[in-house]
């Protein structure tokens, strides 16, 4: 893109500017030559598919904002970006992946991961109250993509950031709006249907180093206040992450260690000649998801899920597009907490296969 076409995408991203007085005090502490931490949680974009790490737009905003406002050193970056993860696996891992390191600024980005439905845009919300009301009271930016052919939830994302006064920067909208007036093509952004090239990740964290522009010009805002009631739910603001690694589950049964999946590394696999015992969880929760493999591996079986020696649900983990990726079933929702006994063995005639039970996130 020419220069003038380059200011005018910069200026189309400025979705909503948002309370800024998070974002000010950590202006402050670059001016004041503190250390700075920023983490960056969404998916296969934010963790730098196709690019890798070192040029991922989080790491090239880190480094140009250490350059204009700090010190590089001072700057802290840490990439929560995980291919194949929604913003409820997002919500699962933001303990693990995020809050435990205490971050002064969030960025999050998962609109072309997240589906359109009622489960999603309650995870989306739940996810911004945890981290708006965490121990550190970082300031969160909130990123809306979009895939080529134009999917994107930002509008239901969109609506949950003007609920809770959040600064908003929209590639999507600069990329629909450059590319009508024919000042870009799909090509200036990325060489694929979604992942952002080289080129493309600059473009995103100039993006966001021109709101910090804006933002740094501006006075401040009185301090941020939360709404009394959420928009739309925020039934797993509690939610937490259990695995093979920081739980003592009940019984492993035939399932063993497994680390196939780097999302999710501390999981359990039932091999190909493994036995029929299942595995066993005794659980207090009114809300529990489990984190299951994906496979195109024809020896990728399904598994039944019992609560309370109850058939729930089968989870195939065959798909032809699955690529040892994780996916999450909802298999336990009630209004108030209790005692659960959680089993999941191979399904009838299934035994010879695989299945890889990777985590489970539940609501207490």
């Amino acid at each position: 893109m020419l220069s003038e076409a380059y200011d005018k995408f910069l200026e189309y991203s400025v979705l909503d500017l948002g309370n800024n007085s998070r974002i000010k005090s950590v202006l402050k502490k670059a001016e004041a030559g503190e250390h700075i931490t920023f983490a960056f949680l969404g998916g296969s974009i934010t963790e730098g598919y196709k690019v890798g790490r070192e040029n991922c737009y989080g790491k090239i905003f880190s480094e140009k904002f250490g350059g204009e406002y700090s010190s590089i050193d001072n700057i802290h970056s840490i990439n929560a970006g995980l291919a194949g993860t929604d913003s409820l696996m997002g919500l699962i891992r933001v303990e693990r992946d995020v809050l435990q390191y205490k971050p002064d600024l969030i960025f999050v980005e998962f609109a072309v991961n997240d589906i359109k439905d009622a489960l999603h845009r309650e995870a989306y919300e739940s996810l911004l109250l945890r981290l708006l009301k965490s121990e550190k009271m970082p300031a969160i930016l909130l990123i809306f993509v979009r895939a080529q052919a134009g999917y994107t939830c930002q509008g239901q994302m969109q609506a949950a950031g003007e609920y809770y006064h959040l600064p908003m920067i929209s590639i999507s909208d600069a990329i629909s709006l450059m590319m009508e007036e024919e000042n870009m093509l799909w090509s200036d952004y990325a060489d694929d249907h979604i992942h952002p090239h080289k080129q493309g990740n600059i473009l995103i964290a100039d993006c966001i180093l021109h709101y910090i522009s804006k933002v740094n010009a501006m006075s401040s805002d009185t301090e941020l206040e939360l709404p009394v009631e959420p928009l739309y739910g925020d039934s797993y603001v509690t939610m937490q992450l259990i695995d093979a690694e920081n739980a003592l589950l009940s019984d492993h049964g035939d399932f063993k260690p497994d680390k196939r999946t780097y999302q999710f590394v501390h999981g359990l696999m039932h091999g190909k000649v493994a036995g029929k015992q299942p595995f066993l969880l005794r659980i207090k929760a009114k809300h529990l998801f489990v984190i299951y493999r994906e496979s195109n591996d024809t020896n990728a079986g399904c598994a039944d899920v019992y609560i309370d020696g109850i058939r729930k649900c089968s989870l195939d983990s065959y798909k032809i597009t699955g690529w040892d990726n994780p996916d999450i079933r909802h298999i336990l929702s009630q209004d108030t907490v209790s005692e659960h006994s959680i089993e999941i063995k191979m399904s009838s005639g299934e035994e010879h296969k695989e299945f890889a039970i990777l985590a489970f996130g539940y609501c207490d």
